[in-house]
């Protein structure tokens, strides 16, 4: 019979407590409940923050919790034309979750994690991404093995000594792929707690179910901020992966558009996402809990670190060339704003200083016409050199003969 993990159990009961109170109530209550006690599992498809979540109920009227996110696949199958199905209760952890069974429900098989992107295709270029840390390889090695492991006597201590290799790594990452293995590994170790064990064998399997579940107990304590401090912890370590940098270096200076396009692709990425906690790449805080919230995968997650790296690396010096560019779209006394965005600002400047940099007078002269077309800027027909003293000063380019501006200037104006 497949079991199932109910949370968020504090959080129905009641509006006005403390966390404290919330916490002290769901213990007592769940300390109420005797196994075998029937609930009724429920869909809620019009769930504002899930919309795959399964309400669990007490008493056909009382909402107790919901089931884990990561299992709510599994029982999707299970309900009735109304999103419905029996359940009962079998356990709990001896603090704030229970567990139902559904009588009759087959076990649920281990497969692998195959779930669609959550998050924008990546923008890094092909070859640019970031190698997963050699902790979350392990880990992709042996959860799954774990999970999948049939528990028989014989191969408990097999099982015991693979579990005390996962656990110190089990919260080194914010990945869909790990929370969901987490949940498979605890479930495989309470089956385990209901074993006839000599009595070693049956404390060890005690001391490394309770340890995984003070992990992600603690990875569910959203005040402390748990989400933020793996994510800085990574950072940490991948900044070290030089060759991302390197590889990011090499395809700018090979590309046509340069240093300054690839970064600004990194930073549209942000503003695209479908969520506004995703959209600052500098507020780590947010950013991780909205990750680890969305269930993005190991990949996509890596992404998201390697853009956070190459941002913080390459984008101060291109934030402070479109700040140089406003102050010096701001200095110009004929400097147009009305009918313009400031991107569209930017780029008249852009152009204007890449032209400039010629000192060719015709040149400057024809783009100087272009952009008082446009409504960029407000020429006086009388004293041209006005514009291009003002041009010189700005962009530190050398005097031209005044002479040979002039009559650039009248030619292109005709």
């Amino acid at each position: 019979m497949a079991e199932y993990e109910v949370t968020g159990v504090r959080y129905q009961m009641g509006d006005k407590m403390t966390l404290e109170e919330r916490t002290q109530a769901a213990k007592e209550f769940i300390s109420t409940l005797q196994n075998g006690e029937p609930v009724i599992l429920m869909a809620e498809p019009d769930n504002q923050k899930d919309c795959e979540a399964i309400a669990v109920y007490k008493d056909y009227t009382r909402k107790v919790g919901y089931i884990k996110h990561e299992r709510c696949k599994d029982i999707k199958p299970l309900l009735d034309a109304a999103g419905q199905c029996d359940a009962v209760v079998s356990g709990n952890d001896g603090h704030v979750t229970f567990y139902v069974e559904i009588p009759n429900a087959p076990e649920s098989v281990v497969l692998p994690i195959e779930r669609a992107r959550v998050l924008p295709e990546s923008p890094l270029p092909q070859g640019c991404g970031l190698a997963f840390s050699e902790e979350e390889r392990i880990l992709q090695i042996v959860a799954p093995r774990i999970a999948a492991m049939k528990l028989t006597a014989d191969n408990i201590d097999k099982l015991l000594s693979m579990t005390e290799r996962y656990i110190p790594l089990s919260a080194v990452s914010l990945s869909y792929d790990d929370d969901y293995w987490r949940d498979r590994v605890l479930q495989k170790l309470r089956k385990a707690t209901r074993m006839k064990l000599p009595d070693e064998q049956k404390q060890r399997v005690k001391q490394l179910h309770d340890q995984l579940n003070k992990i992600i107990g603690n990875l569910h304590r959203f005040h402390e901020h748990p989400q933020h401090h793996i994510f800085e912890q990574q950072l940490t370590k991948l900044r070290a992966q030089t060759e991302l940098f390197e590889k990011f270096e090499k395809y700018a200076s090979a590309s046509k558009d340069g240093l300054s396009a690839a970064v600004e692709r990194l930073r549209t990425w942000f503003e695209e996402m479908p969520h506004v906690e995703l959209r600052d790449p500098k507020d780590h805080g947010m950013l991780s809990e909205a990750l680890s919230y969305m269930g993005v995968s190991r990949r996509e997650l890596y992404d998201v670190y390697a853009a956070v790296l190459l941002l913080e690396k390459y984008g101060n010096a291109t934030d402070h060339k479109a700040e140089k560019l406003k102050e010096d779209s701001r200095s110009f006394a004929f400097m147009m704003h009305s009918g313009h965005s400031e991107e569209q600002m930017q780029t008249a400047m852009e152009g204007l200083r890449v032209v400039c940099k010629g000192n060719n007078a015709h040149a400057i002269a024809r783009k100087l016409w272009e952009l008082n077309k446009a409504g960029f800027i407000l020429i006086d027909d009388e004293k041209p050199l006005n514009v291009y003293k003002e041009l010189s000063a700005v962009f530190g380019i050398p005097n031209i003969n005044e002479k040979a501006f002039r009559e650039a200037f009248r030619e292109e104006r005709n």
